[in-house]
Order: C-alpha cells, then structure tokens, then sequence
C-alpha cells in the first residue's frame, strides 16, 4: 500500500459534504480530514487495511507443540516459509509442509497449519515467513468509518461543540464508527 492510498476517496467525503471541489472554500479542508480519519481508524483497531505492494519476510516464534502458528493479517498465501531452529542454524525448508488456515472472503490470512504434526521444538525456534501482508481488499465497514469520521473531522470547524472534552479534544469514538469497526479490533497488538 502507498503512503498515499486511504481507505476512502476525496471525491467520497467531497460528496457526502455536498462540497464542490472548485467553489467551496472547505475543499481544502478534505484531504486532511480524510488523512486524520484513515489514521483513527488504524489506530483504534491496532492494524492497518492497506496491502503490502512486495512481499517481504517476517518472523513469527513457534509455539510448542502446535500445529498452528499465528500470522496476522496476510493478504495472500506465503511465496516461503523457512524454519531456523536455533540463533546459530541457518534457515531451512526441509521437511516443513504447511497450508494456510481457511477465512472468510475479503479477509486475511491469520494462520499457518502444520501438516504431519506440531512444528519442531528447539530452544529458540522461529519460522520466517514470505508473503504480502496486509488486507486483500479493505472491508466496506472500514471506508464507512473513515467517511463518518472525516465528516465529523471537518463539521466541527463549523459545530464546535461536537467535542466531547476541553479545548475540542475528541475523547469518545462515535457509536457508528465503533459499531462499523467492532468486528476488525485486534485485542492484542502484533
């Protein structure tokens, strides 16, 4: 994903404000408003919507004995997945058969499955795996809550007291937007 990309288009909030990008004087207003709201977003469900555009490497500890080794948040199948048994071993890819864990639609992949039994315990063993990280696509329930929330960003330069705290600080999430993104909050953070 580029830093550019979010998950909501101008031309979408510029609509939902009836905002003409030519005459009105918030048009300018917009990107920010919509910048703010993508980073919101992210960070109240402690991930990110977008996709990797390269594959790339990143390491996960395996757990012992278990077939399932938990990967947040892939957007495609790996191209590699090595094994490295200890600090002083080399990867290696020998005898590692593995499938991904079946999600729904839309979503990410969350897990690699050992076949033929639990992966090999050592003392310190990490298994690094290569794929695009990220989301296939970003759920509609995520562009409806970036669009809420930039509208609600740059109707407060007109209704100020929409704030919830002193000095306009906003400190409670909109319903519709926690409703919206209830479903993609990581409970942990990976």
């Amino acid at each position: 994903m580029t830093a550019t990309e979010t998950y909501a288009t101008l031309a979408q909030v510029r609509n939902d404000l009836n905002i003409d990008a030519d005459t009105d004087d918030r048009a300018a207003a917009v990107e920010p408003a919509l910048n703010a709201a993508h980073d919101a977003v992210d960070r109240h469900c402690h991930r990110t919507f977008g996709k990797l555009d390269t594959a790339e490497a990143r390491e996960f500890v395996v757990p012992y004995a278990s077939e399932l080794l938990t990967v947040p948040d892939m957007a495609e199948a790996p191209t590699q997945v090595v094994m490295r048994v200890e600090f002083s071993h080399p990867w290696d890819d020998e005898g590692l058969t593995w499938t991904t864990r079946p999600t729904p639609p839309g979503q990410p992949y969350a897990a690699l499955i050992r076949i033929g039994g639990p992966w090999p315990a050592a003392l310190f063993p990490t298994v690094a795996v290569t794929a695009k990280w990220g989301w296939p696509s970003v759920p509609a329930s995520v562009t409806q809550a970036t669009r809420l929330l930039a509208v609600r960003y740059i109707s407060r330069f007109k209704k100020p007291l929409l704030a919830d705290g002193p000095d306009g600080q906003l400190l409670r999430v909109d319903p519709d937007v926690r409703w919206l993104l209830r479903p993609f909050v990581r409970a942990w953070d990976a």
